[in-house]
C-alpha cells in the first residue's frame, strides 16, 4: 500500500501515476468491451470467446511481467488463492457476462454489472475479520438493491408474461446477476490474498490458466464447428484480448493491490456510461425509462456506499 502523505509540497509521487494510468484504462477500456462481446457472441460459442481471449493476452502478460523483471514463478504457498480467483474471476464471471450477452444489449448488461461494487461491500462486510457498516452505508446498500429491481423489473415483467426470447433475457439477468457475485467475492479473495507476486505475474497465470480450462471445455464439446468465421468477430475478440485482458485486466489487478477496496469500485461509475454511449452510437440500443431511473438509483447507491465510513472489525 502505497505511503499516504501529503503531495502539495512534493507533487504525485509514480505509484499516483500509475494508479491515475490504472484507473484510467479501467474506466474506458472496459467500458467498452461490452460493445465488443456483443459483437463477437453472434459468431463465436461463449465458451471460445473468454477461452481465446484470456489464453491469447496471457503471453503477452508474461512478456510484460519478464520484462519488469518479475519471477514468472507461482508461490507455493499462494497457489490455492490463485486458483480461487481464477475461477471466480474470469471463468464464473467473465463466463456470465459473455453468455448473458447472447440475449442482452451490451448497455444493459454494463448497467446490471455496476452493481458490482455493492456486491463488492456485502461480501466484505460479510466474511470473518471484514469492516463494518455505517448505518449510512447500510442505506447505500439497499438502495442499490431497490434499484437493480427497478432496472430488472421491465424484463422480469415481460417474462411473466411472454416467452421465447423475453424468458431468454430474463435469464440472462439471472445469469449475470450470479456472475456479477462471482466476481465481487473474486476481487475481495484477491484482495485479501496479498499475493506476494507481481500484479502482472497474478493476471498472466490467471488468464492463462482460465483461458486453457474454457478452450478445453470448449474443444471437448466441439464447439469450434460452431464458429462463424468473419472480420468483424475476428476483430472484436482482438480487441478484447489487447484492450479488455493484456490493458484492462492487468490494470485491473495493479489496482486491486494498491487501493482501497471503495476506491476500486468507482469504475463502476464509468463503465456503464461508456458502453451505454458505444452501444447507442455503434448498434443503436435504447434503455426504457424505467431502465434509466433504476441506473440512476444504482450508481448514487455506489456513491453512497463508497464515501460510507467504514470501521474494521478486528483491530
Amino acid at each position: 500500500m502505497p505511503t499516504q502523505q501529503s503531495h502539495a509540497a512534493n507533487g504525485p509521487t509514480t505509484t499516483d501515476a500509475k494508479l491515475y494510468l490504472a484507473f484510467s484504462c479501467v474506466y474506458i477500456f472496459w467500458g467498452s468491451t461490452f460493445l465488443g462481446i456483443r459483437m463477437a457472441v453472434g459468431h463465436f460459442p461463449p465458451l471460445l470467446i473468454t477461452g481465446l481471449r484470456f489464453l491469447m493476452a496471457a503471453p503477452a502478460v508474461f512478456l510484460i511481467a519478464w520484462w519488469r523483471g518479475a519471477s514468472l514463478r507461482i508461490v507455493r504457498s499462494q497457489l490455492a488463492p490463485l486458483l480461487a480467483t481464477t475461477f471466480l474471476l474470469l471463468v464464473c464471471s467473465n463466463g456470465a457476462l459473455v453468455w448473458a450477452e447472447q440475449t442482452l444489449p451490451s448497455s444493459f448488461a454494463a448497467l446490471v454489472v455496476a452493481c458490482i461494487p455493492i456486491l463488492m461491500t456485502l461480501v466484505e462486510v460479510t466474511l470473518p475479520g471484514g469492516q463494518a457498516l455505517s448505518a449510512i452505508g447500510w442505506a447505500g446498500l439497499f438502495t442499490g438493491f431497490v434499484g437493480l429491481v427497478v432496472l430488472l423489473w421491465p424484463t422480469l415483467e415481460a417474462s411473466a408474461h411472454h416467452h421465447g426470447s423475453e424468458q431468454g433475457r430474463a435469464l440472462g439477468c439471472l445469469i449475470l446477476l450470479c456472475g456479477s457475485f462471482c466476481w465481487a467475492l473474486g476481487s475481495v479473495v484477491s484482495k485479501r490474498a496479498r499475493f506476494a507476486m507481481d500484479p502482472f505475474v497474478v493476471s498472466a497465470w490467471q488468464m492463462l490458466l482460465a483461458g486453457i480450462f474454457n478452450v478445453t471445455i470448449a474443444t471437448s464439446l466441439h464447439q469450434w464447428q460452431l464458429v462463424d468465421w468473419n472480420h468483424t468477430a475476428e476483430l472484436a475478440i482482438l480487441y478484447l484480448v489487447v484492450f479488455g485482458s493484456i490493458i484492462g485486466f492487468g490494470s485491473y489487478t495493479y489496482i486491486l493491490h494498491h487501493a482501497p477496496v471503495a476506491r476500486v469500485a468507482t469504475y463502476a461509475y464509468v463503465n456503464p456510461i461508456v458502453a451505454i454511449a458505444l452501444g447507442a452510437l455503434v448498434l443503436h440500443e435504447r434503455l426504457l425509462p424505467m431502465e434509466w431511473l433504476g441506473t440512476a438509483i444504482i450508481l448514487t447507491a455506489v456513491a453512497v456506499v463508497n464515501t460510507a465510513r467504514l470501521r474494521p472489525i478486528l483491530k
